[in-house]
């Protein structure tokens, strides 16, 4: 799918400002997904893992947080959105991100906690997508393994019109 995607940088004071693009997004054209992750200056990124990352078991040092629209299903029926983590920390991070305090308040069931492949989770079709984007911010912020500028980046990946 071709696609275009918008940066926006931002503190955790100003997540309205994403919350208002993803609403848009939401009710506009769903066909694309939104990133969160911390902004790391140059000195700060890890290195570039090289050959034997294939061969590692676990994900990147600065995590990435994605959401991804619930599309209409072949039958008319809406698919529900999806969270996705790709992150470091090993094998369960539902269980972890509950001793961190990072229980989410909307309700999601977990179809995969795998350590280099990530976490991902169905949000119920109820969820306050408030809630949503609050939450990838503070476990973006939290599940970093360097340290970061204090901000963030959300990557918002649209369908490209044609």
């Amino acid at each position: 799918m071709p696609h275009e995607a918008e940066n926006l940088i931002f503190s955790l004071d100003d997540v309205d400002q994403v919350i208002g693009h993803v609403r848009k997004f939401r009710e506009g054209d769903p066909r694309g997904w939104l990133n969160v992750k911390p902004e790391v200056s140059e000195d700060d990124m890890p290195p570039p893992p090289g050959f034997f990352r294939f061969f590692s078991q676990f994900g990147p040092q600065i995590p990435v947080v994605t959401w991804v629209p619930g599309k209409p299903g072949e039958s008319g029926k809406a698919m529900l959105d999806t969270i996705g983590i790709l992150h470091c920390l090993g094998p369960k991070l539902s269980g972890l991100l509950e001793e961190m305090g990072l229980t989410p308040e909307f309700k999601w069931k977990v179809i995969q906690d795998h350590s280099r492949r990530g976490l991902v989770a169905y949000l119920e079709p109820e969820s306050d997508l408030d809630l949503v984007v609050r939450w990838m911010t503070k476990a973006a912020t939290t599940l970093v393994r360097v340290p970061t500028t204090g901000k963030l980046i959300a990557e918002l990946h649209k369908a490209r019109r044609t």
